[in-house]
């Protein structure tokens, strides 16, 4: 099993990120060696000068996976509505590109709504307080168990901003260090092929 063999060679941890940028930091300065993530922050990433590697993609994103949300009794229909709204959005991530996506789908310039720069537990409560009218919001918000325990209802996924396959435009990327990459391409190929079942797994069940 590839998990046996990551477990013999690996020190295995989790560490989650209030921003969806800082796990690439994280793998610049070295404190972790493999990440997975959306692609749209590692383009901020290279800006940066940080140094990762892309080793690979997801086949498949779930198409309500993103989603732009408002409270269940807002007036607000459809995306055009969202014109002179407060909407926030964690930015550099890809909630922040699919809220690019969707305004223009709906003929609305950036500066037609005030957006809101709010990492996901800073928006929570200004969109429970109608302090923000939308949120553009990634998993396990939009679609999961989790999202039933948050407010609103999507007039946007990804389904409907992204003609085809989503995953085409907005895939999840895996990320390592040129080390690990070099110097450990087994235990690399490892990593993926244990994503690689882990994912048909859940696409099963």
């Amino acid at each position: 099993q590839a998990e046996d063999g990551i477990r013999d060679h690996c020190v295995i941890g989790v560490q989650t990120c209030a921003l969806p940028i800082c796990l690439l930091q994280a793998l610049n300065s070295g404190a972790i060696d493999f990440c997975g993530g959306g692609g749209t922050p590692s383009v901020f990433g290279q800006a940066a000068e940080m140094l990762f590697v892309r080793v690979a993609r997801d086949k498949y994103t779930n198409p309500g996976g993103e989603a732009v949300l408002v409270a269940r009794d807002s007036p607000i229909q459809r995306l055009e509505d969202l014109r002179g709204c407060r909407v926030a959005v964690e930015e550099g991530s890809t909630a922040h590109y699919v809220l690019v996506r969707a305004l223009r789908l709906a003929g609305l310039e950036p500066d037609a709504v005030e957006i809101v720069f709010l990492s996901r537990a800073e928006a929570l409560p200004q969109f429970q307080s109608g302090a923000v009218q939308a949120w553009s919001v990634w998993v396990p918000y939009a679609d999961s168990p989790r999202r039933k325990a948050y407010p609103g209802r999507s007039i946007a996924s990804l389904q409907d901003l992204f003609a085809g396959d989503p995953s085409l435009q907005l895939p999840t990327l895996y990320y390592a260090t040129p080390e690990l990459v070099r110097s450990f391409p087994d235990i690399l190929k490892l990593l993926l092929e244990q994503i690689n079942e882990d994912r048909k797994s859940t696409r099963l069940n």
